[in-house]
């Protein structure tokens, strides 16, 4: 045992473990923060290592509480995807509560794809569209790809990514409202 795994909790440590032991060239890098684990995962073994992590009896992470992406750009490995997970046990113990894990993936501007999650979650289907549109990450196999949040006809460079310039509006005060009400376009009845 090296100084890092003493660091993690008994059950942070059974989780890696399994993982590693199922998955050994599958996992990247291992993140431990603030008592939580992040497992850094390739792209190619997402969907196998969260149906493990669902359907493994001793882990039983049953909900996938959210899938976001993060632009690091101007870094290398510019997007990553990052899927929380909740093990929620069913027969509680009174000092037992509720275990959280973050599987990541990261994934290159050139080519920012992965698997759809939506096979193992139905729910992940949600989190795919939202994070399809706003970063331009392609979630392969997803069963329903329509725009969910951007104007229909949507053209241009998705707006979440950082580099995307920022619209600046200046805010109407007394002193100036004049002048910015002037170039301002108001409806028309």
């Amino acid at each position: 045992m090296n100084e890092f795994d003493q660091e993690l909790d008994a059950f942070s440590r059974s989780v890696l473990a399994q993982i590693k032991k199922a998955f050994p060239e599958a996992v990247q890098q291992v993140i431990y923060f603030l008592e939580e684990l992040t497992v850094v995962v390739d792209r190619a073994s997402v969907v196998d290592i969260c149906t493990f992590l669902r359907d493994e009896p001793e882990l039983a992470f049953n909900v996938m509480v959210d899938l976001s992406a993060v632009d690091m750009w101007p870094e290398r490995s510019r997007f990553e995807v990052n899927v929380h997970l909740l093990a929620i046990p069913q027969r509680p113990q009174p000092d037992q509560g509720a275990h959280r894990v973050r599987v990541k993936v990261r994934l290159e501007d050139h080519d920012a794809k992965m698997p759809s999650l939506a096979s193992v979650w139905p729910a992940s289907a949600w989190y795919e569209r939202e994070t399809a549109e706003l970063y331009g990450i392609d979630f392969e196999g997803h069963p329903d790809m329509r725009p969910l949040l951007l104007p229909d006809g949507w053209k241009g460079t998705p707006p979440m990514r950082r580099d995307v310039p920022v619209h600046v509006e200046e805010i109407a005060f007394s002193f100036n409202r004049d002048r910015i009400y002037a170039n301002k376009p108001f409806v028309k009845e």
